[in-house]
């Protein structure tokens, strides 16, 4: 993936918690805060941390993914 395509996507999660703080100011929970485990991989159970887990979790919301994995 080329670098303008990762600044894109990673701009567009920004945005996007963003704009779900701002709908939900005062209520809205960041992830971490809200009862998501840390995102893993299913296969070799490695916890991702720092963007990658941000963007993860991100994806969680938007998704409504019910698994860490």
């Amino acid at each position: 993936m080329k670098k303008e395509e990762v600044d894109a996507h990673v701009r567009g999660v920004v945005d996007k918690l963003i704009e779900q703080m701002q709908e939900d100011f005062g209520e809205w929970i960041a992830p971490w805060h809200n009862g998501f485990l840390e995102p893993k991989n299913t296969i070799t159970h490695h916890l991702f941390s720092g963007m990658n887990a941000t963007l993860l979790w991100a994806s969680t919301l938007e998704n409504t993914f019910q698994s860490d994995e």
